[in-house]
């Protein structure tokens, strides 16, 4: 994660990612785009109904761009060797399966394990029959940094298409993107305490599942000269690379009206939810100084708040990162001269008394 670590940093992150491994948390349903050329490039979306308004978020998933086959080739060894007409984002060994689709033989419009990739515009399958093309087949391929991802919206043409500028992005061959999942309308808010939180979500009264993002204590540890966890006190001739230590706790919020003892909620927060969390923000990094910084761990989770209408269940991330010299008052905002510049003059000396050191 490229960011500084804020509130807004993790609220940003928790929308990109959470409505990949769950609906709980945002509204999903399954749009239209089309990328349409220019520059930049355009994905427009259609999404009926939307009520969205420019500047709004959208988080688009599973978006794959069809990239056209041109030739194919048997290898005579059981397997086949395509050529594709654009650059290919597969990677042997990393790429695990790909999908084919357009093929007249019906066996090849499926998903198949990669075999190798010979160059970014070839790769190969086994299958035991080579096909006649007929200009219709594609690779089609999951683009995770093309147009997957959480995008803010450029324009709104009307009440049921979108607009989003591919700015950064990779070129595409404009086509249509026909089975793109969308999220939007999260559940996920920052907020100050955890009181505060329980009492907005008592008050909206809504029924669903919310997360609060409530920022923890920042502490400052160690002590480099002991060989102990000692908070570091900052002195002459010390180390002055003292380790932040940043908290932060996600409140997770469940219905419990229909749910006597929070039997359903707790079964959630204990297993489902603390999957999800676990697997959305444990490692995460942020840029803070550009310098050491450490991954994001979960510390702690456990039972908050449970009332006869709603139970809470509150999980406790840490991340850590240095600060080092050139971060801190001396370096910014002193100034300095070039040694050359330096002047150091001696007074005669007089008995008994101390030689005076002038430096100008």
């Amino acid at each position: 994660m490229a960011t500084f670590y804020s509130p807004v940093a993790i609220l940003n992150h928790l929308q990109e990612f959470l409505p990949r491994l769950t609906d709980r948390f945002s509204s999903n349903a399954t749009v239209t785009g089309e990328i349409v050329a220019g520059t930049p490039q355009v994905l427009k979306i259609t999404d009926t109904a939307h009520g969205l308004s420019a500047s709004d978020k959208v988080v688009l998933i599973d978006g794959k761009i069809d990239n056209a086959i041109t030739a194919v080739v048997d290898n005579g060894d059981g397997s086949l060797r395509f050529t594709t007409a654009e650059p290919h984002d597969l990677t042997e060994n990393y790429t695990e399966t790909i999908e084919l689709a357009g093929f007249t033989d019906s066996g090849l419009n499926n998903e198949f394990t990669l075999l190798s990739v010979p160059s970014r515009t070839l790769f190969e399958i086994e299958y035991p029959t080579s096909p006649t093309l007929n200009g219709n087949e594609v690779l089609r391929e999951l683009y995770e940094l093309g147009i997957n991802g959480l995008f803010t919206i450029d324009r709104i043409t009307d009440a049921n298409i979108y607009e989003i500028d591919l700015t950064d992005k990779p070129t595409f061959t404009p086509q249509i993107v026909p089975t793109l999942k969308r999220a939007k309308d999260f559940n996920i808010s920052i907020c100050v305490t955890a009181d505060r939180a329980s009492q907005l979500y008592e008050d909206a009264g809504s029924g669903k599942n919310w997360i609060y993002i409530i920022m923890g204590q920042s502490n400052v540890s160690k002590d480099r000269n002991l060989k102990s966890d000692a908070i570091m006190t900052l002195s002459a001739a010390t180390e002055a690379r003292p380790l932040n230590m940043n908290n932060f706790s996600l409140n997770v919020y469940f219905d419990t009206k229909n749910d006597i003892g929070g039997a359903v909620a707790s079964q959630l927060a204990w297993q489902d939810i603390y999957q999800i969390l676990l697997a959305v923000c444990s490692g995460i990094k942020f840029d803070d100084f550009g310098n050491t910084n450490y991954l994001t761990v979960l510390i702690n989770h456990e039972p908050d708040t449970y009332t006869k209408t709603y139970y809470s269940h509150m999980y406790t991330f840490e991340y850590n990162y240095e600060i080092t010299q050139d971060q801190q008052f001396l370096q910014k905002f002193i100034e300095s001269h070039a040694f050359r510049d330096s002047v150091l003059s001696f007074n005669e000396q007089q008995e008994g008394s101390e030689i005076p050191l002038d430096e100008a």
